[in-house]
């Protein structure tokens, strides 16, 4: 058989598959457990070191017995589809737990593993849910606490008739303050699934291994609570009988290694991981100037920048040293989704000889366009690309993007009362995404319409657009730019005395309407969401309640340990150094005052690293609204002597 005809085999799987008509979930399933029983459904890298492979057909039997034993756990709660939280962290366990609930005739609240007890007391609460399982050793109120290991039960002699549910809740992001749950069942799914029937027509690299026979593999590393990694890892790779990996290894460093030794093929993740591995590549690269150059001269290559005479003889062999030692040759397909790509990652990444493409989605709509050109200078563009197959875009007045699709979720749960989703008069829904699409369809994300600007003669300005002319200044740590009293506002944490001079000569090189009113530079945490991004509408009611007061830089630091006991303070102090030094691979101590990123040098995906390793030695949990706050040692002791350490 040709390479070719065999290619078109695997482009015409897909179509199969999607002609079944599956309306259901329990349908979706059953082609699941269908296929090839001895193909690798899951790989599990464990802390313990072991690495844990699991078939299909193992897959479905698990499955089952989670639901088995689920009917026992909850039998004196069942109410037909009620309610059932999952806060598990990825795993082949998430998975089995997520069909059991399901196949057990309970409703899957797919909560993050990382969200504060508090918060999820108050999702749980809106959804009237009757149990939870989770890991984070907490108890919920008025409900059902179930561990994971209570429900680690593979007995097969229990009684048991599967009772379907065909209903999954999503939560809002929690980035605009409110508590809105989605409701999506399982024909929203497979019309979901159905969106990607036409993406092998504009890349193989999507469907097609490397070698005859293998299969690819993707990474699970966005949680699956997400609608961007349930859809785009969970679901997809599963429908198709790829293997899914998951990995216990997180931090930066070990994660790169683990994409080479687990060989993953396909990576999709959020622009953060992407900056901070371009940031960390080109940081290293800069310590050797030939290096670096032939790198320069690589990226501007593989962007059609200079010919191959320019690049010089060896620039293969560049390119296979820069695959080396990042991804590995293996990686064949990229997607950043949930955010802003900035345009130096693009260019890093795709020029380092990896295609990155851009995706667009949101927990309301599930995932609705990729940009899938093979081209690097389409990619380039940063466009989210065009709707997927049986999916409409269109922009109002405004230039507020309306999607009209079968994806959108049926129902909403707002404060316990489940209502039918808003559409627009002609089925639109409004996505609050303010959007442009050019002449040959693609459209391109400019802001959120809540937190367009606009000015006093009428203009529009983009919060986005303001803070991407201020993040590329050293000291700069987070920022934030808002309307607040009819002036544009614009806050910079920032422990640096040295910046506010360039500041000021960026916004005064603005056209004038885009220019900032107020600047203020504060020492102050900016509020941060779980997946690290700045809280605007935070960030905006701390502003007009006077909390960010322009920092006096040569004020004598406040020492945030005094008064606390000497001995204690002292042994927190010592073993947290301990920790700094290792996670920052240095062996001088730590200035307990040296700021994460402006004196530590380091970054956000690090310091998700950092806290792990600080629950680890103090068997602790940092809570979720401290992360991005706390940015000095001192201020993690402090944090750890108020929680009883010593």
């Amino acid at each position: 058989m040709s390479k070719r005809k065999k290619i078109q085999n695997l482009v015409n799987r897909p179509y199969f598959l999607l002609n079944q008509n599956l309306t259901t979930f329990k349908e979706i399933y059953k082609n699941i457990a269908n296929n090839n029983g001895h193909d690798l459904a899951f790989i599990h890298h464990e802390y313990s070191g072991d690495i844990k492979e699991y078939q299909y057909s193992q897959y479905a039997r698990l499955c089952e017995s989670v639901a088995r034993k689920l009917s026992v756990l909850l039998a004196d709660k069942k109410i037909k589809d009620a309610v059932v939280g999952l806060k598990v962290g990825n795993s082949p366990a998430w998975c089995f737990l997520f069909w059991g609930l399901l196949m057990s005739g309970y409703r899957p609240l797919l909560i993050d593993a990382k969200l504060a007890k508090e918060n999820t007391q108050l999702l749980l609460k809106s959804a009237k849910a009757i149990a939870i399982i989770t890991d984070d050793q907490n108890t919920y109120d008025n409900i059902t606490t179930l561990s994971r290991d209570d429900v680690n039960d593979i007995s097969e002699d229990l009684n048991f008739t599967p009772n379907w549910a065909d209903e999954i809740i999503f939560c809002s992001s929690g980035t605009t303050g409110d508590i809105k749950l989605m409701v999506f069942d399982g024909n929203n799914m497979m019309n979901q699934l159905n969106a990607s029937r036409k993406m092998p027509n504009e890349t193989l690299d999507i469907i097609y291994p490397q070698k005859k026979n293998s299969r690819l593999r993707i990474i699970g590393l966005i949680p699956f609570h997400h609608i961007f990694a349930f859809v785009s890892i969970f679901l997809w790779y599963s429908f198709y009988g790829e293997t899914i990996v998951f990995t216990d290894f997180n931090d930066p460093v070990t994660l790169i290694k683990e994409i080479h030794d687990l060989k993953i093929t396909h990576l999709f993740h959020v622009p953060l991981f992407y900056e901070v591995v371009a940031k960390n590549f080109m940081h290293q690269v800069s310590t050797n100037q030939r290096y670096k150059d032939a790198v320069d001269r690589l990226i501007k290559y593989n962007l059609g920048q200079i010919r191959r005479k320019e690049a010089g003889f060896g620039i293969g062999t560049v390119q296979k040293i820069v695959k080396r030692v990042l991804f590995g040759p293996q990686i064949r397909f990229l997607i950043s989704g949930g955010g802003y790509l900035s345009e130096d990652t693009s260019k890093i990444i795709n020029g380092l000889g990896y295609p990155l493409y851009n995706g667009y989605g949101m927990t309301e709509i599930g995932v609705t366009s990729v940009e899938l050109s093979p081209y690097i200078a389409d990619r380039l563009k940063r466009s989210i690309g065009r709707p997927l197959n049986k999916i409409s875009y269109k922009l109002n007045r405004q230039n507020e993007l309306l999607v009209k699709s079968d994806i959108v979720h049926i129902k909403e749960i707002i404060n316990g009362k489940e209502k039918p989703t808003t559409f627009e008069r002609d089925g639109y829904f409004a996505t609050g995404d303010i959007a442009k699409v050019d002449k040959d369809g693609r459209y391109y994300l400019i802001g959120r319409s809540k937190e367009v600007i606009i000015t006093s003669n009428g203009e529009n300005v983009y919060p986005e657009e303001i803070e991407s002319y201020f993040k590329r200044v050293k000291g700069v740590d987070n920022l934030a730019a808002f309307e607040a009293k009819k002036k544009i506002i614009l806050v910079i944490e920032t422990s640096s005395d040295k910046i506010a001079q360039e500041i000021n000569n960026i916004n005064a090189s603005l056209p004038l309407h885009k220019q900032a009113n107020k600047i203020v530079l504060t020492k102050e945490s900016l509020p941060l969401s779980s997946s690290l991004k700045v809280k605007r509408y935070l960030v905006k009611e701390n502003y007009l309640k006077n909390v960010y007061k322009s920092s006096d830089f040569t004020k004598k630091k406040v020492d945030v340990l005094a008064g606390y006991d000497k001995t204690a303070r002292n042994n927190v102090v010592r073993r947290l150094n301990l920790v700094f030094k290792e996670v920052l691979f240095v062996e001088k101590d730590i200035d307990g005052n040296a700021h994460w990123i402006n004196d530590l040098h380091s970054d956000s995906m690090t310091y998700i690293t950092l806290i792990n390793a600080i629950e680890k030695e103090f068997a602790v949990k940092i809570p979720l609204e401290k992360y991005g706050q706390l940015t000095t040692l001192n201020e993690f002791a402090k944090q750890l002597l108020d929680s009883g350490c010593k």
